[in-house]
């Protein structure tokens, strides 16, 4: 389905953008803005010692990492070829920040509505993400040379920061490596 200039498809039908979704802030300078925090979060949170491994906190970590797979498994199931009556359709439709969490951002509004905008986002999403960490692993060196304190960022935990999150959303990633091979009726209805 096509939508008018500052509408976009949400699954069901064309729903207005707001007038700040529209920029280049909301999307995608802001994730851009936010995720060096995610990463100085993970750093600063990952990392404990083995003997800190059977913990509560780490049980709990795991234990929201199995129910984000589920949920990410869910929302790609709406995918399927399988017809779901609307109830369910619309509940796996409500995980789709799970597999996809730049939907959150809303893309569509900053002009990414089309098929070939949203491969080439999908595709350079693991890209920007690993420039990112290498951009705040390089810019915590420099200030531990700046200020003379240990406070460089080790490279194995950064790239197990980075591994993570691919890990994390690779459910996601495999779906979105395989949408050019999924059939699906032609939108125009021929």
């Amino acid at each position: 389905a096509q939508c008018a200039e500052r509408w976009y498809w949400d699954g069901e039908q064309c729903v207005e953008c707001h007038g700040y979704e529209t920029t280049s802030i909301i999307f995608p300078a802001l994730p851009i803005v936010l995720f060096p925090v995610v990463v100085l979060v993970l750093y600063k949170t990952g990392g404990a010692d083995s003997d800190k491994w059977n913990t509560f906190k780490t049980a709990a970590a795991g234990f929201l990492f199995l129910l984000l797979n589920h949920y990410q498994v869910s929302a790609l199931l709406q995918d399927a070829a399988v017809p779901f009556p609307r109830e369910v359709s619309s509940l796996f439709a409500s995980y789709q920040s799970t597999a996809d969490p730049a939907i959150v951002f809303k893309p569509q509004c900053a002009g990414l509505k089309d098929f070939k905008s949203d491969m080439v986002k999908n595709f350079l999403m693991p890209v920007g993400i690993g420039l990112l960490v290498a951009v705040v692993f390089a810019i915590s060196l420099l200030v531990q040379r700046l200020i003379k304190k240990p406070v460089g960022f080790d490279v194995d935990r950064t790239l197990g920061i980075y591994f993570s999150l691919m890990f994390t959303f690779f459910a996601g990633i495999s779906a979105m490596a395989f949408v050019l091979f999924k059939c699906s009726d032609n939108p125009n209805g021929v």
